[in-house]
Formats: C-alpha cells, sequence, structure tokens
C-alpha cells in the first residue's frame, strides 16, 4: 500500500505564524499590566495605612472602627518624637502655671503680712471703748475680785514683750523674770470692806528699809502699744480679766526729757497697793530725804523708782502708799493720749455714787482714795 505524505500548504503557516507572534506579543501585555497593578496596589496601601496612621492620630489612636491599622516603623517613630515635644510644651506650660502660682502665694502672704504689721487692737478707742473690746463688762463692781497668780503676772509680762519687743522692753525680758520687785516679804490678799485687795507684810520691817523697786513697770512708748498690749493678754491670757486689771492699774507721767505722756503700769503686787485714807498712815514711799530730796523722787521714772519703810511696819500690816504723790495730772495725761473716760474715774469706771467696793463716794478725787482701783 502507498502512503501518501500530506505537506501543509503555505497558507497555513503564515496563519500560523501570525497566532504565535500575537501570543508572545500579548503575554507580554498582560505582564506588563500586571506589573503596573502590583505597583499600584503597593502604593495605594502605603497610602491607606498613611491615612489611617493620621485617623489614629487624630483620634487618640483609633479610625472610624474603633480599631487602628498598623503604622511603620519609621512613621512611629516620628510620631513617637513629635508626642514628646507635645508632652514636653505641657510640662512647660504646667511649670510656668505653678510659677504663677507660688508667686501669687507668695505676694498673698506678703500682703497678709503687711495687714497684720498695720492692724492694731481697737484703734483710736478710748478707755471705755477699750474696757468692752476686752470684755470686762461690770467687772468694776465686782465686791471681791480674784487675787492674780504668778501666772497671771507671766502672762501679763510675756504679752507686754510680745508687742514692745525685747529691746524697749522696760522689765527683765530675757529670759522674763517670774519675781516681783518686793525686797521683802509680802502677801496680796482682800482687804477688806470696800477697799477690794491690797498688799501685807508677812515680815516685821524696819523704817527706811527698802521695800519695791520699779522692776517690774511695764511702760509704753506709745499709746497704740498699750492696746495691742491689751489686745495680745485678752488673746492669749489664761485669766480674762488680767486685762481688765491692768486697764484699772495703768496710769500716766509726763516724760520732761521727751516732753510727752506716757503710760505705764507695774505688772506685780505693787499695782494693788491702796491709798492712804490720812497721811499719818502712809508707810511706804520715796526717800524724799535721800540724794537729790523730793526733786529726785518726782523724777525717777521705772526700773529707778523706789519706795522705802516710812515708818516701822508690822508683820501683817498693809502697805499703804500716798496717792497724791503720783501723777497730779493724770487726768490730763489721759486725756492727752486719747484714753480719757467718758465719766472720769480710773479707779471707778462707772462714775456712779458707789465705789466698786459698795461704799459711798462724794468726790472725784475721794473716788480714789476709797478704793485700790483694782
Amino acid at each position: 500500500m502507498t502512503r501518501t505524505r500530506i505537506r501543509p500548504s503555505r497558507t497555513w503557516c503564515g496563519v500560523l505564524l501570525v497566532l504565535l507572534l500575537f501570543l508572545v506579543i500579548g503575554g507580554a501585555v498582560v505582564g506588563a499590566e500586571g506589573n503596573a497593578a502590583a505597583s499600584g496596589s503597593t502604593t495605594a496601601t502605603d497610602d491607606t495605612n498613611n491615612n489611617n496612621h493620621d485617623d489614629c492620630h487624630a483620634t487618640d489612636g483609633r479610625d472610624e472602627e474603633g480599631s487602628c491599622a498598623a503604622v511603620p516603623a519609621a512613621v512611629a517613630d516620628d510620631d513617637d518624637d513629635d508626642d514628646e515635644e507635645e508632652e514636653e510644651e505641657e510640662e512647660e506650660d504646667d511649670s510656668s502655671k505653678k510659677g504663677i502660682g507660688i508667686d501669687t502665694d507668695e505676694k498673698k502672704d506678703e500682703e497678709e503680712d503687711d495687714d497684720e504689721e498695720d492692724y492694731h487692737f481697737c484703734a483710736g478707742c478710748d478707755t471705755d471703748e477699750l474696757w468692752d473690746a476686752v470684755g470686762c463688762g461690770d467687772y468694776h463692781q465686782w465686791e471681791i475680785k480674784p487675787v492674780p497668780t504668778v501666772d497671771d503676772y507671766m502672762d501679763m509680762r510675756r504679752a507686754y514683750v510680745t508687742v514692745v519687743g525685747l529691746d524697749e522692753a522696760t522689765i527683765p525680758s530675757n529670759p522674763i523674770d517670774d519675781r516681783d520687785g518686793y525686797h521683802v516679804g509680802i502677801a496680796a490678799k482682800q482687804a477688806g470692806p470696800h477697799k477690794g485687795r491690797g498688799v501685807f507684810a508677812t515680815e516685821f520691817i524696819p523704817q527706811g528699809t527698802t521695800v519695791w523697786s520699779g522692776t517690774q513697770a511695764a511702760s509704753f512708748a506709745t499709746i497704740v502699744q498699750f492696746r495691742d498690749f491689751l489686745g495680745e493678754l485678752a488673746r492669749t491670757g489664761t485669766n480674762p480679766y488680767n486685762a481688765c486689771d491692768v486697764l484699772d492699774w495703768a496710769y500716766t507721767e509726763y516724760d520732761d526729757d521727751d516732753e510727752d505722756w506716757t503710760m505705764s503700769v507695774e505688772l506685780d503686787p505693787a499695782a494693788m497697793c491702796n491709798n492712804a485714807m490720812t497721811p499719818d498712815q502712809v508707810n511706804l514711799g520715796c526717800d524724799e530725804t535721800g540724794a537729790g530730796g523730793v526733786q529726785a523722787c518726782e523724777e525717777a521714772f521705772g526700773i529707778d523708782v523706789e519706795e522705802i519703810a516710812l515708818k516701822d511696819i508690822q508683820q501683817g500690816e498693809e502697805l499703804l502708799c500716798d496717792y497724791s504723790k503720783f501723777e497730779p495730772d493724770h487726768e490730763k495725761g489721759w486725756a492727752a493720749l486719747g484714753m480719757q473716760w467718758e465719766e472720769w474715774g480710773a479707779y471707778n469706771h462707772t462714775a456712779t455714787t458707789e465705789n466698786e467696793g459698795g461704799g459711798d463716794v462724794e468726790t472725784e478725787n475721794e473716788t480714789t482714795t476709797a478704793t485700790d482701783g483694782i
């Protein structure tokens, strides 16, 4: 059997060649498009990540769906740096605010200190107003008043030194002395009807003996100091009536050197020395026969004041002073200091026809004679 070999025609070969060419070209085009698509996808992903990071940053790290896309490390580092810078700025702002607050507090403290320096107790008050300000009420009318103790006198002395200061204090102040100015044995106690409290000898005292020195006589450079002293005593003292006693005991003196009036008060039992009813009863006073005579006695001031036994004083006998030897113009002094009573009577606050002990009073002078003013 004869085999016949069929040969393809030239036409078909051309067709096949064209098809093969199209396949090659098409594959190349498809590959290029695929690479472009892949590149575009990566770029889109990066943009999305960046956008998501911005969204997280703007919404405290969360996108609209409540989650945050992964952020590339380089971008995260940059954001950390930004966060640190923002925190540093916030700390600086806080520090600045705190600094302003401290300055403000310091200014307030300084203003409060200035206010305290400017404050004075019962400024401009006269004696009646001071009497009410320290809460004395009807203390003047008490027939029996308590006898001050050593603790009471120490309260008075502490208040005095606090107000006037160590440099101006006229009493022992560094330290404050708990001793009184007496050089002999004495006792302060009730002196009997219409006399209030008094000072009595607890031993025999021969004539000429130095009985008392003004070591605890407190003097005030200004009336403002005296008012502040009363306020301090009323505020810090343990006895609410100490300030009342001091206000009753205080007296004025004219300082010839300064040509001005001063306020003073004894912060010991000497303040309770009663006035003698008659001149022959006086047993305590300045030695007018000594050096300088009467003038020296009149000019003696504060710690320089000394009183001697003008006669023998028996044990148990009351020490009696002569009030006429005190400043003769005491009313003028109180008025000059702006401290006059509305109705004069430093030893009879109410200035009625009865003294504080209940006795009758006929004249102003007898008011001071009939009572001890304490």
